[in-house]
C-alpha cells in the first residue's frame, strides 16, 4: 500500500507528464507507403503479432508513431494479403523505415508528435469522403496525401487551407478551385510502354524488338513485324481505375477532347468518330491472320489487374504491356533475382528464391548501390570456392563482407574471372517507349481544415514533398517526386545503374521525363471522382475494353455511347436533365396507366354491382330452401372431410419420407461422383497446359497421365464406389452398422484421394490423433457420417496447404456419449462458421475456401435432423457434430 506521501507524489508525477505530453502538438498525416514491399521482407509462418509488438517498442520515445499496428482494428488488417506485393499488409507496413526515419528528424526538429496512417489507393477516396469537415474527429487526419483528380471535390466541400502568408511565399503550392496556395504537388504518375527486347528464354547476342511508339498503327507494326508468332501487347481490363487512365489516351490520340467545356457544363466524348479511332484500330489490329488458318493474337485484353498482368509480363507470358514508371524497379528486381538464380546453378551451386533473396540483401547491406550485375560478378568470382566449400551458400554469404566493403581496399575486391562478364544484364532485355499520347497523373498534398497547428502541419507537408533524403527514398521508388529537381529521374536511373549508367539507362531517363513533358492531365472537375471514379462508370468502361476483345464494332460503339451517357449524366447540365426527363416520361406513363386501369377497374365493378344486387334477390329465395338441405349433408361432408385428412397425413409422411431419402442420396452423390469427373477433367487439362507451356516429351506426359490414372483406378474410383453403393444400400433399408473408427479412417483416407486428385501433389503431412473411437459405431446412416467427415477433413487439408500451416494437427474424439469433436489448426471466418448455423434453406452461398460446409450441413439435416457448430479458439478450431452413436458390446 502507498502511504499518504507516496499516492501525492504519484499524482504529481501524472499531472507532469500529462502536461508535458500536452505541450508538445500532434500532427496526423494520412500517406501511401513510398516502398516497395519485397517477397522476402518477412518469412514464411513468422509470427506477425510479435513483430508488430516489437516494431512498436522500436518507435518509443521517437516522435513518431503508426496509427496502422497501435489501433485495433487497423492492426487486424495488417494480417491480411497486400495482392500488389504478394506480401501480408504488415511487411508493407513495418517496411517503411526510410519513411518513418524521416519523419522522426522532422519531429525531433519541429517539436512535435507525429502520428503517421498508411492507407491505400483502393480505400483512400473511401476514407476522405466520410470525413464531416463540421465535425472534427480525433482522428481527423491534418496532412493528407490525395490523387490530384480529388482536389476539386475537396476544394467544393471547404476541406482545404491556405498556406500561410501566401501572398509572400507560396513556394510550390498551387491553387485549387478558388482556394490559394491550397495543394503541393508530390508524385508524377507517367505511364510507359515496357517490352521485352529479348525474351528471358532468349541469348543475349539475338535479335532484339525495338517498339515505335510514335503512334498506336505504329507499335502494331513492331509487335508484328519484329516480333514472333506468340508476342502480345497487354492491355489490362480489370475493374480498377487503371481501366479509365488506360482509355483516356487512347481518346487524346484520336485526337479528341477526353473532357470538353460547354456553357452547360463539361461533358465527356466517347462515341466521335476520333475518340472511336484509336479503340476501333486496336480492336481491328488485335486478332490478325497472316495466313490462311493461322490466326495470331496481337492485341490481348485480360480481365485482370495490373499487377497480375506484369507478373505474367516478367515470366515472359506477354512481350508488352502499359504500366506506370516506377514498375521498371519491379521488373529489374525480378530480373535480377532470375538471373542471378540461372547464374547460380551454372556455376554449379544449388540455390532458391529465399537464399537469392537473402544474398542480394547482405550485398546491398553492405554496399547500398550495388548493382545486379555487381553481384553476378561477385558470385562467378566466388563460384569455385563456393562449389569446393563444405556449405557453397554459407560461403557466399561469408565472403560478401570482403567483396562489398567500401572502405576497404579495391584489390581485396572480387573481381570475376578471366573472360569477363558472361551474367544477363537487365537493359539487353529490357525496352522502354514513350506512349503515342502519355497520361499523366499522380497525387497531392493537402492540408485540411481546422489544423491546430497549421505552420507546423505545412511544414510536415514541405518536407515530404521538398526533403532532399525523403524524395531520394521516392525516386529510388519509382514515385517521380514532384518537389525534387527533374523529379528525381537521376537518382531511379543511378539505383538500378549503380556507380556507373550506360547508354541504356540515359535513353530511359530521357522517356521518362519525354512523358513527363508530353504528358496530359485531367482538369480539376469537383465532381470528378463522384461522377467518373464510381463503380458504375468503370463498369461501362470496362464493357468498351471488353468489346474491344470481342472485336465487334457495333457492340463498341454502343457500349461507348452507354459510358458516354452514365458519365456526362452525371457531368453535364443537359444530359443530366436529359436524363431525368426520360425517367419522368417514364413515372407518367406508368401514372397514366395505372389511373386509366383504376377508371376501367371501377367501371366494370359498378356495372357488376348492380348485376349482381339483382341476383342475389333470386338466390335468397333458393338458398333458404337449399339451407336445410346442407345442413343435412353438413355433417357427411365433415366426416368424409376427417377421413380424407387422415389419408392425405399418411400420404405426405410417405412423401417427406421419400423426398427425404432423395435429396440426402443426391447429396451424397454430388459429394463424390460429380467432384471425381472435375477432378479429372481439371487435371488433363493442366497436365496438357504444362506439357505444351514447358515442351515435355511424349513420355513424360504418359508417365503424368499414368500416375494420374493410377490415382483414379487404385484410390479414388473404389473409394467413391464403395461410398456410393454403401449408401445407396442403406437408404433402401438394408441394415448397417460401422465402427467409429472405421468412420473417420474411411473419411480421411477420402479426404487425402480428392485432394491428391485435385492438386496432383500429395496432402501436407497431418498429425492425425483418434482417441477410443473403437469404442463407439453407427448403424444409422454411417456412410453418410463418412461423407460428412470426409468433407470437412478435406477443407482442413485444403486450409493447411493454402496458409501454409506449419506441423498441422487434427484430432478425433467422442464427448458427451453422442457428440463427435474434431479439432484441427487453423482458422474459420465468422462467416463460414455462420453457414453450419443457419437453416439449410437459408444458408448464403460461401466462398470457394469452405465449399465444403453447406453439404456437410445439408446431409447433417437429411440425414440425422441435426445441426453441426464450428468455433475457433486461437489457433484451432473445433467442429462438434452429434450422432446417434452406440457404445460397443464387449465380446
Amino acid at each position: 500500500m502507498l502511504g499518504r506521501i507516496g499516492w501525492v507524489g504519484l499524482i504529481i508525477s501524472l499531472l507532469a507528464a500529462g502536461a508535458s505530453a500536452r505541450a508538445e502538438p500532434e500532427l496526423k498525416v494520412w500517406i501511401i507507403p513510398a516502398e516497395n514491399a519485397g517477397p522476402n521482407e518477412m518469412a514464411r509462418g513468422e509470427d506477425i503479432r510479435a513483430r508488430v509488438e516489437a516494431f512498436n517498442a522500436s518507435l518509443k520515445d521517437s516522435g513518431v508513431t503508426v496509427l496502422n499496428t497501435v489501433d485495433p482494428e487497423l492492426s487486424m488488417k495488417l494480417l491480411s494479403w497486400n495482392p500488389a506485393f504478394a506480401v501480408p499488409n504488415a511487411s508493407v507496413v513495418l517496411g517503411q523505415r526510410r519513411t518513418l526515419r524521416a519523419l522522426q528528424n522532422f519531429a525531433a526538429h519541429r517539436h512535435v508528435r507525429v502520428v503517421v496512417r498508411f492507407i491505400t489507393w483502393d480505400e483512400a477516396f473511401g476514407l476522405l469522403s466520410e470525413l464531416d469537415p463540421s465535425r472534427r474527429s480525433a482522428a481527423y487526419p491534418d496532412v493528407v496525401q490525395i490523387g490530384s483528380t480529388w482536389v476539386g471535390y475537396l476544394a467544393e466541400r471547404d476541406m482545404l487551407l491556405s498556406r500561410p502568408d501566401w501572398e509572400k511565399d507560396r513556394a510550390n503550392w498551387q491553387p485549387a478551385a478558388g482556394v490559394p496556395a491550397s495543394v503541393l504537388p508530390y508524385i508524377t504518375d507517367v505511364r510507359l510502354l515496357f517490352y521485352w527486347k529479348r525474351l528471358p528464354s532468349a541469348g543475349p547476342r539475338s535479335p532484339e524488338l525495338a517498339l515505335n511508339g510514335s503512334s498506336w498503327g505504329s507499335v502494331v507494326d513492331s509487335i508484328r513485324d519484329g516480333g514472333s508468332a506468340g508476342d502480345t501487347l497487354a492491355l489490362p481490363t480489370g475493374l480498377t481505375l487503371n481501366i479509365l487512365h488506360d482509355y483516356a489516351p487512347l481518346v487524346w490520340a484520336g485526337p479528341a477532347d477526353f473532357v470538353a467545356d460547354g456553357w452547360l457544363g463539361s461533358r465527356v466524348d466517347l462515341t466521335s468518330p476520333r475518340a472511336l479511332a484509336v479503340p476501333t484500330l486496336l480492336m481491328n489490329n488485335s486478332l490478325i491472320e497472316p495466313r490462311a488458318g493461322e490466326p495470331r493474337r496481337l492485341i490481348a485484353f485480360p480481365e485482370s489487374s495490373h499487377e497480375e498482368v506484369s507478373r505474367i509480363f516478367v515470366n515472359g507470358g506477354y512481350r508488352a504491356i502499359l504500366e506506370p514508371a516506377n514498375f521498371v524497379g519491379r521488373w529489374r528486381q525480378d530480373f535480377g533475382r532470375r538471373s542471378l538464380l540461372e547464374l547460380l546453378k551454372q556455376s554449379g551451386i544449388t540455390a532458391d528464391d529465399d537464399f537469392v533473396a537473402g544474398l542480394t540483401a547482405a550485398c546491398r547491406e553492405r554496399a547500398r548501390g550495388a548493382t545486379d550485375e555487381e553481384i553476378a560478378r561477385f558470385v562467378m568470382s566466388k563460384a569455385p570456392e563456393a562449389r569446393a566449400a563444405k556449405e557453397p551458400n554459407g560461403f557466399l554469404l561469408s565472403a560478401v563482407p570482403q567483396c562489398f566493403d567500401p572502405r576497404g581496399p579495391a584489390e581485396d575486391r572480387c573481381r570475376p574471372p578471366a573472360g569477363g562478364f558472361n551474367g544477363r544484364r537487365f537493359w539487353d532485355y529490357a525496352g522502354v517507349a514513350v506512349p503515342p499520347v502519355v497520361f499523366k497523373g499522380g497525387s497531392d498534398l493537402v492540408v485540411f481544415k481546422g489544423t491546430a497547428d497549421t505552420k507546423a502541419a505545412f511544414a510536415l507537408a514541405d518536407f515530404l514533398a521538398t526533403d532532399p533524403e525523403f524524395t531520394s527514398v521516392l525516386a529510388e521508388a519509382g514515385h517521380l517526386p514532384a518537389g525534387r529537381p527533374g523529379y528525381g529521374i537521376d537518382v531511379l536511373v543511378g539505383t538500378m545503374s549503380g556507380g556507373e549508367v550506360g547508354a541504356e539507362a540515359q535513353q530511359f531517363a530521357r522517356s521518362v521525363q519525354k512523358a513527363i513533358d508530353q504528358g496530359r492531365s485531367y482538369p480539376q472537375l469537383a465532381a470528378w471522382p463522384t461522377a467518373i471514379e464510381n463503380k458504375q462508370v468503370l463498369e461501362a468502361l470496362q464493357n468498351v475494353w471488353r468489346r474491344m476483345g470481342e472485336r465487334d464494332s457495333g457492340r463498341l460503339r454502343e457500349a461507348a455511347s452507354r459510358a458516354e451517357w452514365a458519365i456526362n449524366a452525371r457531368l453535364h447540365t443537359g444530359y443530366w436533365l436529359a436524363d431525368r426527363i426520360l425517367q419522368a416520361w417514364q413515372v407518367i406513363a406508368i401514372i397514366l396507366l395505372v389511373a386509366s386501369a383504376v377508371i376501367v377497374a371501377l367501371a366494370v365493378r359498378s356495372i357488376r354491382d348492380s348485376k349482381a344486387a339483382v341476383r342475389a334477390q333470386r338466390r335468397e329465395l333458393e338458398a333458404q330452401a337449399a339451407a336445410v338441405r346442407a345442413q343435412e349433408e353438413s355433417v357427411r361432408r365433415e366426416a368424409e372431410l376427417i377421413e380424407v385428412e387422415r389419408r392425405n397425413v399418411r400420404e405426405e409422411e410417405k412423401r417427406v419420407r421419400a423426398e427425404r431419402n432423395l435429396v440426402l442420396l443426391l447429396n451424397l452423390l454430388r459429394a463424390h461422383r460429380h467432384d471425381a469427373a472435375k477432378y479429372l477433367g481439371d487435371n488433363l487439362e493442366e497436365l496438357a497446359d504444362e506439357a505444351e507451356f514447358y515442351g515435355w516429351e511424349a513420355a513424360a506426359v504418359v508417365g503424368q497421365v499414368r500416375k494420374l490414372s493410377e490415382l483414379f483406378e487404385q484410390a479414388l474410383v473404389p473409394h467413391i464406389d464403395d461410398i456410393y453403393r454403401n449408401q445407396f444400400e442403406e437408404l433402401q433399408g438394408v441394415p448397417a452398422r460401422l465402427a467409429l473408427s472405421e468412420v473417420v479412417d474411411k473419411a480421411y483416407r477420402g479426404a487425402t484421394y480428392i485432394f491428391q486428385a485435385k492438386n496432383r501433389t500429395p496432402p501436407p503431412y497431418v498429425h492425425f490423433a483418434r482417441d477410443c473411437l473403437s469404442r463407439w459405431y453407427l448403424e444409422t446412416l454411417p456412410h453418410a457420417a463418412v461423407v460428412i467427415l470426409e468433407e470437412w477433413f478435406l477443407n482442413c487439408l485444403k486450409h493447411f496447404q493454402g496458409y501454409k500451416i506449419e506441423a498441422p494437427d487434427i484430432s478425433v474424439e467422442v464427448v458427451g456419449g453422442s457428440i463427435l469433436c474434431i479439432r484441427s489448426s487453423g482458422t474459420i471466418g465468422e462467416r463460414e462458421a455462420e453457414v453450419l448455423r443457419q437453416a439449410h434453406e437459408d444458408a448464403p452461398v460461401v466462398d470457394g475456401k469452405h465449399e465444403g460446409l453447406p453439404l456437410i450441413r445439408n446431409i447433417l439435416h437429411y440425414a440425422y435432423g441435426v445441426a453441426a457448430s464450428v468455433a475457433a479458439a486461437g489457433d484451432e478450431v473445433e467442429l462438434r457434430i452429434p450422432l446417434p452413436l452406440r457404445p460397443a458390446v464387449p465380446a
